[in-house]
């Protein structure tokens, strides 16, 4: 769904906290899934992101605010 919002430009602004644990795998989901770009031409389908803040939570986890322009 997160994909499917920023291509429909559905998003004013993006919220991302980042845990520090590493995680991965073929099979892992991603914060975005869905439809992969095949070519450079397909990131004008994307929200650019502006970082407006970053700020450091409790145990080290970092969140970041983005406005998609």
């Amino acid at each position: 769904m997160n994909g499917l919002f920023l291509r429909e430009k559905l998003l004013d602004y993006v919220d991302i906290v980042v845990a520090p644990v590493l995680i991965g795998g073929k099979d892992t989901p991603t914060l975005i899934d869905g439809k992969s770009l095949v070519s450079s031409a397909e990131l004008s389908e994307l929200g650019v992101l502006k970082l407006i803040d970053c700020s450091v939570l409790q145990d080290s986890y970092i969140r970041l605010r983005y406005e998609v322009i």
